[in-house]
């Protein structure tokens, strides 16, 4: 029962930004509920925490619980469950809080080498997971995303434009079929937007997103990196809405 509450409790924390919320039940999980998870829980909680520690800049610990996800998804199987799901999107989001923290102005900056070491180790065994995941809509966004990560760790403006083209690509694959699911839409775009090298495709890819975010009343300045200089916001009527939240059991 906790196990089945804490899980989407913390997922839901982890995409509003609520980090400070989300350290009780970190500590509740890694504690209490990580040692004696079966394997499904236990890799989505792998994977969350992945996330929560690159948000948090401990990205050793990152490192540490994206490289356990990716030993062991394999042995799970394919089911028609969001667990997996989930496992894999929140580690393909855990590696871009990466990259967006790999700057080249950093002296010895510590992502550097967890990302050229690390980070094929543990995309192949997640993409390889995405592509059996029955979700196809949403799976085929995150292996997409997490394939363009390959460029994106690349040095070299051809390496970027050609992450951004396999973006685009799969953009146009997946829109159709991710209609009204608004956070993988959303999420999808700002990343279009952060790699897009012309200013006018940046700024629509980042209002298309801003829009969604808002949609589900979550900040949208959490998730658009660097919008142009000049870029408004487009105009969003302010209307009561419920927060985007996954499901807990009732």
């Amino acid at each position: 029962g906790e196990t089945l509450f804490a899980i989407p409790t913390l997922a839901n924390l982890l995409l509003q930004d609520r980090l400070r919320d989300a350290e009780s039940w970190v500590v509740l999980i890694e504690r209490f509920i990580l040692p004696k998870a079966r394997l499904m829980n236990m890799l989505v909680m792998h994977g969350m925490l992945s996330y929560y520690y690159a948000k948090m800049g401990q990205f050793n610990k990152t490192r540490i619980y994206a490289t356990l996800l990716s030993e062991r998804i394999s042995d799970q199987g394919v089911a028609a469950h969001p667990f997996p799901l989930m496992s894999c999107a929140f580690v393909v989001m855990a590696v871009f809080v990466l990259l967006d923290s790999a700057s080249p102005s950093l002296v010895n900056n510590p992502v550097d080498p967890l990302l050229a070491n690390d980070t094929e180790l543990i995309l192949r065994p997640v993409i390889q997971c995405l592509s059996q995941d029955p979700f196809q809509a949403v799976s085929e966004c995150f292996m997409t995303l997490a394939d363009s990560i390959r460029c994106f760790i690349l040095q070299g403006a051809h390496h970027q434009r050609e992450g951004y083209q396999k973006l685009l690509r799969g953009w146009e694959r997946s829109r159709p079929q991710t209609q009204g699911i608004q956070f993988v839409q959303a999420y999808y775009l700002s990343k279009l937007g952060q790699y897009a090298d012309v200013t006018e495709e940046k700024d629509g890819f980042y209002s298309e997103a801003y829009v969604l975010f808002k949609s589900m009343s979550m900040d949208p300045s959490d998730w658009l990196t660097d919008p142009s200089p000049n870029w408004q916001p487009p105009f969003v009527a302010e209307v009561p809405l419920p927060e985007f939240s996954i499901p807990t059991p009732s």
